[in-house]
């Protein structure tokens, strides 16, 4: 995730040059070129905002649904279990029976 938030911030950055320089080029007042900027920042905020809930919740259910599946797996492993013993059993019976 740290690598990914870098690969963000990287791409920000060359946007907010990429802005200045364009403001630059066609010689806009300074007014403009702040108001540009701060949208642009805000903009880029949000979005990797939204990005970091999106990779928590997603995270987060991912999460949820091992530790269901452990719970599952392990009831179904105890319930295995004792019906391999509950054969076994009877199994041993029969062959006592036998003797």
């Amino acid at each position: 995730m740290k690598i990914l938030k870098n690969k963000y911030f990287i791409l920000w950055m060359i946007g907010f040059f990429a802005i200045v320089c364009l403001c630059l080029y066609f010689n806009l007042e300074v007014k403009i070129i702040a108001s540009a900027i701060s949208a642009y920042a805000v903009s880029i905020s949000l979005v990797l905002n939204a990005y970091s809930i999106f990779e928590k919740t997603r995270a987060d259910k991912f999460n949820l649904t091992m530790q269901l599946l452990s719970k599952w797996d392990e009831k179904h492993f105890i319930e295995a279990r004792d019906y391999t013993r509950e054969q076994q059993n009877i199994k041993e019976k029969k062959e006592m029976k036998k003797y």
